[in-house]
């Protein structure tokens, strides 16, 4: 089963859209004077969920233009009727790298504070707060909190950060793009999509999931320059056997890309040791016996995976425990505004143009773990996976683009979501959710 997850904290969530894209961010900030160095620039990038990095550039003590690199972790407060405060996020930056000149004048650490403005219902930033060696913390004045994206990421800016060499002021400014070879242009998009919208307990969310998936690979195919073609099982054709034939079925060629999606119940069968689960394929939940209305994904990911096709890629966002479980409250953790950043074209090639026949299974949960979902989310797999693919295809480098990368990048993102989540109350961390998502290739 999927669990559900409402609000604690109406009010708030209800009025924001979360967004699922990178934040990035120019500041520019000024010390005390009794500090030493007294004005700063950053390059804020929040890549994922929970991190991302940040440059910085300042006069060292001699006058010289300097440029460090620190690491972003995503923080938050305790709320006081929640496991975390929905008002507040804060990135903390360690792990000092020098990119340009030396660190003299550089902070140890630091950190980047979002706050939610109830005039504009949206996480802006509020504060800048450094970390002297001696635990001593100075609050920054912040001059300028620019958010960047396709429109104002200009060439002044990056290359106040980064030399014209780095990948990704290239993939900004100066990458070409080659076109679809003729094997490419006879790649075809194949996606299954299995959704329980007609579940009473799942409905809200399956339906959310089914129309955001719909609508992520028709993005996909449209930006790769490919035709998709939807198998969509829901409302009144959901059931085993339309599931049944839809897999076995599919004609697919060697240059073609297989997508299976399914949003609903899953469980496990305690007699066999399978660490994937079951699917709920039931039509009417009231009448028919689960146990025979289903199939393992894993032995959908084995047929579909041994057509012809060059990639195939199968989730499940679904529960891997027993078939019911009660709905829990919980709030969504606070996120930046986004930044509108164009996909870079040979990340698509690199993940799904790729000539080496790949195949990945991705579900939301480990053996005995509920696969948990709220309103504004939907699946927190699914919101996930969409996440992280979507930050993969912006990222300036495609050597660093990899389904690996998105699978861990998935997993840690809802971890750390489930984490935040209360699955009994009263909502402590002690109550937190578990969630961990498993995954395996096959190449």
């Amino acid at each position: 089963m999927k669990r559900s997850i409402y609000f604690l904290i109406i009010s708030i969530f209800f009025c924001f859209t979360i967004s699922s894209a990178q934040s990035i961010y120019y500041f520019q900030y000024k010390l005390p004077a009794s500090t030493g160095s007294t004005s700063y620039e950053a390059f804020f990038m929040k890549n994922n969920s929970t991190g991302g990095m940040v440059r910085i550039r300042f006069n060292n003590a001699a006058g010289t233009p300097t440029i460090i690199e620190m690491k972003l972790k995503e923080q938050f407060l305790s709320g006081t009727t929640s496991i975390i405060d929905p008002n507040v996020v804060y990135y903390k930056a360690s792990q000092l790298q020098i990119i340009d000149g030396d660190d003299d004048g550089a902070t140890d650490s630091l950190s980047f504070w979002f706050e939610l403005n109830t005039q504009t219902n949206s996480f802006e930033p509020s504060k800048i707060i450094t970390n002297a060696a001696d635990g001593k913390e100075t609050t920054a004045e912040i001059i300028k909190a620019e958010l960047l994206n396709s429109t104002n990421l200009s060439k002044d800016i990056v290359l106040r950060f980064f030399s014209e060499t780095d990948p990704l002021y290239v993939s900004t400014f100066k990458s070409v793009t080659r076109g679809l070879d003729a094997n490419e242009k006879k790649t075809r998009m194949h996606v299954i999509l299995v959704c329980a919208t007609t579940d009473p307990t799942l409905s809200e969310f399956s339906t959310y999931d089914m129309n955001r998936a719909e609508e992520l690979f028709s993005k996909l195919a449209d930006a790769i320059g490919i035709k998709a073609n939807f198998i969509k099982i829901f409302g009144a054709t959901y059931n085993k056997m339309n599931v049944d034939a839809a897999v076995k079925n599919l004609k697919s060629a060697p240059n073609d890309i297989v997508v299976f999606y399914y949003s609903g119940h899953g469980f496990r069968l305690p007699n066999l040791n399978r660490p994937y689960p079951f699917l709920d394929l039931r039509s009417d939940v009231k009448t028919q016996d689960y146990k025979k209305h289903t199939a393992n994904i894993e032995d959908i990911f084995l047929s579909l995976k041994s057509k012809p096709s060059r990639f195939t890629l199968v989730l499940s966002d679904c529960c891997n425990s027993v078939p019911e479980a009660p709905n829990k409250i919980s709030p969504v953790p606070p996120q930046p505004k986004a930044s509108d950043l164009k996909w870079n074209f040979e990340n698509l090639r690199v993940l799904f143009l790729n000539p080496k026949k790949t195949s990945l299974l991705l579900t939301a949960a480990d053996k005995n773990q509920f696969a948990n979902c709220n309103p504004k989310l939907g699946g927190f797999l699914s919101y996930y996976f969409k996440q992280s693919l979507e930050n993969m295809l912006t990222n300036p480098n495609p050597r660093e683009v990899s389904w690996f990368k998105i699978s861990e990048e998935t997993r840690a993102k809802t971890i750390n979501q489930a984490k935040h989540t209360a699955c009994s109350m009263p909502p402590i961390p002690a109550n937190a959710c578990v969630q961990y998502p498993i995954y395996k290739f096959v190449f």
